[in-house]
Order: C-alpha cells, then sequence, then structure tokens
C-alpha cells in the first residue's frame, strides 16, 4: 500500500512538472510598468514584449464607475455532510455558504420512501444513517463546525425517488408526486432541526429541466415553490428559505431564460434567491471566456424583469473541459490518475469563472466541489480523495488566495464598458472606503493592464498567485501604472480611502 501511494504521488509529481516546464512566470519585480505612455482602449491585446519595444501591443484597459450593480454575499462550496476530515481546511477558503445532501441518497435505500407522511419522520431517522453507520454523528460535528464560523447551509436532493418517476424518457415525476417531495422536505427540515442542525436554504430540486435526476415540467415545479412555501411556513419554517429553480446552466439551448421568464408572482414571491448551475461550458470546443459571459446575458435580463433585487446563486459550476479538442488532460468528470483539475492551469480557469459570475450578476458562488471521496467516478474535488493521498488540488490554492482577499457583503461596481476577453476576467468590489480589484489570466502569455480604479493619488496594494502557490505580495501599484499580470495567474488589488 505505501509503495502504491509513494508511485501515485511521484507520478502526480511528474505531471505537474511536465505542465510547469511549459509554462513561464515573470519576476515580482516585472510586474508594475511605469509610466503608461502605450495604453488606450482595447478590447484585448495579444503577448507582449519588451515594454516600450515597437512590437508592443497596447494595454488591455479595464475602467470602472463608481456605480454598484448588485451585493456579493460571499463564497460557498459543495461538500458531503460526512466528510468531517477536511473542514479545518474548509475554514482556510472563508466560505460563507455550502451546500450538502440532505443525508443518504433517498433515491438509492432499498426500503422505498413511504407515501404516508405520517411514516416518514420514522422512515428518515431509521435509514439517515444507511450505509454508513456514523452518518448522523458526522453530519452534527460538520453543522457544529458551519455555526461556529457562520456559515449558512443550503440543502439538496440530487435524486427523486425512482418510483415516483415515469417511464418516459424525460423520467417525468408522476402527477402528484411534487406534494410528496414537498412532504419529504417538511420532515427532514424537523428531522435535522430535532437533532441541532439548523437549516437556512433549501434548493428543492436538482436541475429539474433534465432527465438524469427526475424532470419537473416549469409549471408544476413553480406551484410546487409555492406550496412548499406555505408548508415550511405552517410547520415553523418560515426562517428556511428557498432558492431555485437550480437549472444545470445559465443558457443551454435557451432553456434557462425560458424558465425564468414562465415563473408566476406567486413562484417568485416564494423563492428568497434565484438559483441557476453554469455548466455552459460543457459543450464548448473553445477556450473562449467570452462563452460564459454571454451566457449570462439572457439569463440576468429575464432575472432582471422577475426581481432586479433578488440575489442569484449559483449554487453549482467549476470548469468542463469534456468536448475541448485541444484538451492535453481527462476531464474532471473522469475518475483518472491526473485529470486536468491537477493542473494549475484549471484552477486560474477554475478562478476566472468565478470572476466572471461576480462581475455578471452573481451574489453568491458555490464551487463545484470541497472532496472527492473514496470511490467517486469524478475528480472534482478540490481536495483528492484518502485514497488518493487527501492532498490540495492547485485549485484549492487558487481559491485560498483569492476568498481571503475578496471582502463579503460588498458591492460589485460597474465597469465603464463591458468587459470582453477571451482570456482575463475581473471584477471590482467596494465595501465602505475600501475597494478591492481582482483579475485572472487564463492565456498561455502574459498581459499587459492598463487600470482606473477610482484610486486617485492613493497607492494600492498588488498580490499575484503564480504557480505552486507562489506569490507576489505587497507590491505597490498606482494609477498611471501598468499591471503586466503572467500566464496562468491571479492579480489582487486594494486599496482603502
Amino acid at each position: 500500500m505505501r509503495c502504491s501511494v509513494l508511485l501515485l504521488a511521484m507520478l502526480l509529481c511528474s505531471c505537474e512538472e511536465i505542465h510547469r516546464a511549459e509554462t513561464s512566470s515573470l519576476p515580482c519585480s516585472e510586474l508594475v510598468i511605469s509610466p503608461a505612455g502605450n495604453a488606450e482602449p482595447a478590447p484585448g491585446s495579444s503577448p507582449i514584449s519588451t515594454p516600450g519595444s515597437a512590437t508592443e501591443p497596447k494595454a488591455l484597459r479595464l475602467r470602472y464607475s463608481g456605480e454598484s450593480s448588485h451585493t456579493y454575499l460571499g463564497p460557498g462550496v459543495s461538500l458531503y455532510g460526512q466528510e468531517t476530515r477536511y473542514l479545518k481546511r474548509l475554514q482556510e477558503l472563508r466560505p460563507r455558504y455550502v451546500r450538502l445532501e440532505a443525508g443518504p441518497s433517498w433515491a438509492s435505500l432499498e426500503e422505498r420512501l413511504p407515501d404516508d407522511p405520517v411514516l416518514l419522520e420514522s422512515h428518515i431517522r431509521k435509514h439517515f444513517n444507511a450505509q454508513d453507520p456514523t452518518r448522523l454523528k458526522r453530519f452534527q460535528e460538520s453543522f457544529a463546525f458551519f455555526q461556529e464560523h457562520d456559515i449558512r447551509v443550503i440543502l439538496i436532493i440530487y435524486q427523486q425517488p425512482y418510483h415516483w418517476l415515469q417511464n418516459d424518457y424525460m423520467k417525468t415525476l408522476k402527477p402528484g408526486a411534487e406534494s410528496k417531495l414537498v412532504r419529504l422536505w417538511v420532515a427532514l427540515l424537523e428531522f435535522f432541526h430535532s437533532e441541532g442542525m439548523p437549516i437556512d436554504f433549501v434548493e428543492l430540486a436538482n436541475e429539474p429541466e433534465g432527465n438524469w435526476n427526475g424532470h419537473i415540467p416549469t409549471q408544476r415545479y413553480y406551484e410546487m415553490v409555492t406550496e412548499a412555501r406555505k408548508r415550511f411556513d405552517r410547520a415553523g419554517f418560515s426562517h428556511v428559505k428557498i432558492v431555485g429553480p437550480g437549472l444545470s446552466s445559465l443558457n443551454l439551448e435557451g432553456i434557462p431564460s425560458r424558465w425564468i421568464r414562465a415563473m408566476p408572482t406567486a413562484a417568485e414571491q416564494s423563492l428568497a434567491g434565484f438559483s441557476l448551475h453554469a455548466w455552459d461550458d460543457v459543450l464548448t470546443e473553445v477556450d473562449d471566456l467570452d462563452l460564459m459571459r454571454q451566457a449570462w446575458s439572457p439569463a440576468r435580463q429575464a432575472f432582471r424583469r422577475q426581481n432586479p433585487r433578488k440575489p442569484i446563486f449559483i449554487t453549482e459550476y467549476a470548469r468542463e473541459v469534456s468536448r475541448r479538442r485541444d484538451v492535453r488532460y481527462y476531464s474532471p468528470a473522469k475518475r483518472a490518475l491526473f485529470t486536468a483539475s491537477d493542473t494549475h492551469e484549471y484552477a486560474i480557469q477554475f478562478i476566472a469563472n468565478t470572476l466572471i459570475h461576480l462581475e455578471q450578476g452573481a451574489a453568491v458562488t458555490l464551487a463545484w466541489r470541497l472532496s472527492d471521496l473514496n470511490g467517486d467516478t469524478s475528480s472534482w474535488g478540490l481536495i483528492r480523495s484518502p485514497e488518493r493521498g487527501g492532498s490540495n488540488r492547485p485549485a484549492f490554492g487558487a481559491f485560498r488566495f483569492l476568498n481571503q482577499r475578496l471582502p463579503v457583503e460588498a458591492e460589485v461596481l460597474k465597469p465603464r464598458e463591458p468587459v470582453t476577453d477571451a482570456t482575463i476576467a475581473s471584477v471590482f468590489l467596494q465595501k465602505e472606503n475600501s475597494y478591492t480589484f481582482a483579475v485572472a489570466n487564463t492565456g498561455s502569455a502574459s498581459r499587459l493592464l492598463d487600470l482606473e480604479l477610482l484610486a486617485g493619488d492613493q497607492e494600492m496594494r498588488l498580490d499575484v498567485l503564480l504557480e505552486n502557490n507562489q506569490t507576489c505580495e505587497s507590491l505597490t501599484l498606482r494609477e498611471g501604472q501598468l499591471l503586466r499580470l503572467p500566464v496562468f495567474s491571479v492579480g489582487v488589488v486594494q486599496w482603502s480611502k
């Protein structure tokens, strides 16, 4: 066993060394360039040469106003409630939200969920520890940690019970099954409450537009939302908020915007927040950040028509590379010795998607996911499974760097011109008299940036994350100087009045 673990570590290191050899980083002393005489507005730029040379392209100018588009409530991550070994590492990510399944997979148990609501409570208590005799104890340990660190909990049921589904292509919920699902949710809330595990939010169904977890037609879903709100209130859970509809994407085939436009007033008023997942890059064959920006546009417009003040939760997202023709590694959707998620390149692309979601309208982003379990058929975790050493993937360090610098409960400031760039993503935040600008370069060449961040003559602090969790910290940047952002890196600029 020790030999196997050693061989795995050697192989991972070997792959990472190969990856590092294909990229390069600039010395910290070369990240700030003055003066900015060559900068002018441009939609993008190509790889730079020595500053001041005749062949150097113009810098990308990013200018921001003092106008707020929405409030950033904080970061989050999906996780397994029973996976307690990584709680200390979880706190390094400083999450404000976590999303987890409401116990075991209730659809996978040998004994079916009873239709009689009177029997539901005893069924849940009897089977909560199914296939894992310590699940409840470890859930309680996780929830104690969440309460101690002021982390809000979002519960989800991923798979609808199979005997509630019709035998059709979409695996549609049988008529009347929505009410059964609401009764199950009420029983689960009562169980969690009785065991000292308070719930803040519920996402009633996972990706209900699809046929993989049970399909719920649009209007039937919204009727269920309205019913759930009423039943939660009657059962004493008016403090438990509902977010939805929790569709799989922002704009695949135009489905999300159609769902949002069809939302009745009663359903909109029953939701405390809108929620979507952001797996739009699952079908792309190109590596272009504008794809995610473009995916946001119709959903954002539809949400604003419904209620422009209601927060938007991105409750699942990562970086999907399954269809990329030029991809060098397996997708994280696969279980392989080494996948794209094991690379620094992927980590920065994951961060870029995060910044795009924040800049485009998300109040909360929940990364998929904290860790892998032994036997998982995929490799999405920011932390590898115990059987693979339980070590951090590069994305863990990238999120730690970002989350420890982004203020929560901060206003997202609008850019003066829309940011359209294939490899640069950014967001600008204000909390009282403090300002934070975050930017990611997902390209294979350094980028030159000319920033106008409302700082005037004040000095700004610059921190940059490079490969292998190396950083350039506490550099000084002033407006009028250029920031040269290295390949596959994240920069954070901070200043206060």
